[in-house]
């Protein structure tokens, strides 16, 4: 295959990108050709890529030489076949071919892949902040298949849906927001969640009779984690045999060792802490009949 490199001043970057959008505008799409922009680190020249099926190369050739003399030289060079690899994984990215079936242009891995899919609406989260990701992370680490999974401030209940996808054997949501709680509902029906979850409109510390549960997310900040952590071990059963599992974040760095104290003097322990600055997450753990509980 050939590639068609376009270089020209960084300043002309939008001159270089208006023109091949004109250009699709022109031939209707037709026009079969992929590229992507390429800014050197340190230096004030870019350039367009540009790749094209060989029935392709000669009619593309024309229309640059023809549009783009102004913004600077066009080489033609003969790429080889690990470069399209190279070029696949960097800027290549996937996307929906339907509303049910979702393109990777290139294979990254050979892991399995969960895919969650996410309503927008009113409701705070989409599942891309640091918090949320950290405790992704952790539920992917220590849930067991068949736990019972509690999510307390669940919003759009992305956490609810993996725990779900990875094997939990039940998933309660809470939220005192109702179109978090509406649209974690939507969201489970969209992932086709079994178990579903049940999302719950309502404070989760003011419930009188709490669920049982095997593991505990939760994704709120510090000082309403320490009362929601307290709310949990009220009702404890002191003579339960499971041990219990709590993946907490919104933790900020600077709060994260009073908290842990606080955790500690609750009787659990610290089984892993995570960071993505500033914000911390952690793993504690409490042994049947250790409930600590101090109010």
């Amino acid at each position: 295959m050939r590639e068609i490199i376009l270089r020209f001043p960084r300043e002309k970057e939008d001159e270089a990108e208006s023109m091949i959008l004109i250009h699709r505008l022109d031939t209707g799409n037709r026009s079969r050709f992929d590229y992507y922009l390429e800014e050197p680190e340190g230096g004030n020249e870019s350039a367009l890529h540009f790749f094209a099926p060989e029935s392709e190369m000669t009619a593309l050739l024309s229309w640059i030489n023809a549009n783009a003399h102004a913004l600077g030289p066009v080489t033609v060079r003969e790429v080889e076949d690990r470069e399209l690899t190279a070029y696949c994984q960097e800027y290549l990215e996937p996307y929906w071919l339907s509303e049910s079936v979702l393109v990777d242009p290139f294979t990254r891995t050979e892991k399995e892949i969960i895919l969650l899919r996410l309503v927008c609406g009113k409701a705070f989260g989409i599942g891309d902040h640091s918090t949320t990701r950290l405790a992704a992370q952790l539920l992917q680490k220590y849930l067991k298949r068949g736990q019972r999974v509690i999510d307390v401030g669940c919003g759009t209940g992305v956490l609810s849906i993996l725990a779900s996808k990875l094997g939990a054997g039940s998933i309660i949501g809470f939220d005192i927001d109702p179109d978090a709680v509406r649209e974690a509902q939507e969201n489970a029906q969209e992932n086709r969640c079994d178990p579903a979850p049940l999302f719950l409109e309502g404070d989760y510390c003011a419930v009188s009779e709490k669920p049982s549960f095997d593991l505990l997310v939760s994704n709120i900040f510090a000082e309403v984690l320490e009362e929601v952590v307290k709310a949990s071990l009220k009702p404890v059963e002191k003579t339960n045999a499971r041990e219990k599992v709590y993946i907490l974040t919104g933790i900020l760095e600077e709060k994260w060792d009073r908290f842990d104290e606080k955790m500690k003097e609750q009787g659990f322990s610290l089984v892993e802490k995570r960071s993505e600055n500033p914000w911390t997450a952690g793993v504690w753990t409490m042994k049947p009949g250790v409930n600590s509980f101090h109010p």
